[in-house]
C-alpha cells in the first residue's frame, strides 16, 4: 500500500493531506496496530485523505501482519526531521535572510558572531549547552569585562538564528524556544564632563589617522550619532553646503542631521580634493568602513593618556549631545528625531535624569521642610 498521506518534508513535491484527515488517518493506524477488533463508529469511514478513502485504508491495514501494523504506528508517531544535518549548514541562509529584513551590516555582524561563538563552541547545541554558554557570559559580567546589554543581545541573536531555522525547517530542534529574555537593570545615563569633551576634542593632532580619529570624536560630539552610524558615513551624503550629513540609523532609516561650520571646516582638510563616493572612514574589512571595536579601543587608549576615569565611551558622547541639547532648551521631539529614536518614549525614557537639576530646585522651594532648611 502506498501511504501517499504520509508527508515526508525531504521529499521535494511531497503533498500532505489537511492535518484533521491526517489525524484520522493516524488514528486508525496507530488503533489497528494495537487493537485490531477496536470499534471505529465514531469516525466518517467516508472521509478522504488525499483522494484515498479512509474504509480502504482500514481494509488494506487489515490484511497487513502485526509487525507491518507497529511499524506503521512508528512512522505515524515520529517528528519530522531536519533538513540540515546541523545548524551551521543554514547560517548563510539566516545572513541572507537578515539582509532581505534590512537590518543594519553593524547589527548583522554582533548577531553573527554570537551564533558563531556558540556552534564552534557546540556545534549541535541543546538547551542545556546555550545555558551553560551564556553563563559563561555572566561570568564576564561580574568580572567587568562585559555587560548585561550585551548577554541580552546574545540572546537575541540566538533566538532570531535558531527560530529562523526552525520556521523554515531547516532545523527543528530549537534550543533557545522556550528561553526568555534576561532582565537588565535600567540604569541613569550619565553624560560626560564638558571639559573632558572637550580635551578629547582637541587632543590630537599631526598624523593622518590621529585627524582621522579627531574628526571620529568630533562627529560623535556634534551629531549625536551612533558609532556604526558615523563609522559608516559615506562621502556622497556629506553636503557642504546645507551643512548636513545622511545618516543611515537602525532599520536603514535614513536622516538628515545638521553640522556645525567647525566640523564641516575639519571634513574639508580630511577628505582634502578628494571628494567622490564611498566610505569617509574606509577599512579593508568585511564592512568597508573603519570597525568600531578599533575605534573603542582607540577611546580607553587616549582618555587613559589624558587621565580621564573612567574613561569615556563613543556612546556616551551621543548621551552628552542628548544631554546638552535638552538643557539648552531643545525640545524633546526634536532630540528624537535628530537621534533616530523610533519614538519620543524612548528619548524621554533614556534621559530622564535630565530634568534632575530643576527637580532638587523645586523640591528646595516647596518642600514643607524648606524653611527649616534655610
Amino acid at each position: 500500500m502506498e501511504a501517499r498521506w504520509a508527508h515526508n518534508p525531504k521529499v521535494a513535491g511531497s503533498n500532505p493531506a489537511p492535518a484533521t484527515k491526517i489525524n484520522e488517518a493516524s488514528q486508525i493506524g496507530l488503533a489497528f496496530s494495537f487493537a485490531p477488533e477496536k470499534s471505529y463508529n465514531n469516525i466518517d469511514m467516508d472521509n478522504e485523505v488525499d483522494g484515498t478513502n479512509l474504509q480502504s485504508i482500514l481494509a488494506a491495514l487489515q490484511k497487513l501482519s502485526q509487525a507491518d501494523r507497529r511499524v506503521i504506528a512508528e512512522a505515524l508517531q515520529s517528528k519530522p526531521s531536519s533538513l540540515l544535518e546541523k545548524p551551521m549548514d543554514g547560517y548563510e541562509d539566516w545572513i541572507n535572510e537578515l539582509r532581505l529584513r534590512g537590518l543594519a551590516d553593524g547589527t548583522i555582524t554582533l548577531y553573527s558572531r554570537t551564533v558563531r561563538k556558540l556552534l564552534e563552541q557546540y556545534p549541535v547545541p541543546t538547551a542545556r549547552d546555550v545555558r551553560a554558554y551564556l553563563a559563561s557570559r555572566l561570568e564576564m559580567v561580574k568580572a567587568g569585562k562585559l555587560s548585561e546589554a550585551k548577554v541580552r543581545n546574545d540572546q537575541k541573536s540566538l533566538r532570531s538564528f535558531f527560530n529562523f531555522l526552525e520556521e523554515q525547517s531547516l532545523w527543528l530542534d530549537n534550543p533557545v524556544k522556550t528561553m526568555r529574555l534576561m532582565k537588565i537593570a535600567k540604569r541613569i545615563r550619565g553624560a560626560p564632563k564638558a571639559e573632558d569633551v572637550e580635551r578629547l576634542l582637541s587632543a590630537w593632532q599631526g598624523s593622518a589617522q590621529r585627524e582621522r580619529d579627531r574628526l571620529l570624536i568630533a562627529l560623535l560630539v556634534a551629531t549625536g550619532g551612533r558609532i556604526t552610524e558615523i563609522c559608516s558615513i559615506r562621502k556622497e551624503n556629506i553636503d557642504s553646503q546645507e551643512q548636513t550629513i545622511k545618516i543611515m540609523g537602525k532599520g536603514r532609516k535614513e536622516r538628515k542631521v545638521p553640522v556645525p561650520a567647525v566640523v564641516v571646516d575639519q571634513i574639508r582638510q580630511y577628505m582634502g580634493d578628494e571628494g567622490g563616493e564611498g566610505y569617509l572612514f574606509p577599512a579593508n574589512n568585511k564592512l568597508g568602513y573603519q570597525g568600531t571595536h578599533s575605534l573603542e579601543k582607540t577611546f580607553r587608549r587616549l582618555c587613559r593618556r589624558l587621565g580621564i576615569e573612567p574613561a569615556i565611551t563613543p556612546h556616551q558622547l551621543r548621551h552628552f549631545y542628548a544631554s546638552v541639547m535638552l538643557k539648552n532648551g531643545a525640545k524633546i521631539q526634536v532630540v528624537s528625531r535628530l537621534l533616530g529614536h523610533s519614538s519620543v518614549a524612548i528619548t524621554d525614557a533614556v534621559y530622564t535624569h535630565i530634568g534632575e537639576d530643576e527637580i532638587k530646585s523645586e523640591y528646595k522651594k516647596y518642600s514643607p521642610f524648606h524653611d527649616k532648611e534655610d
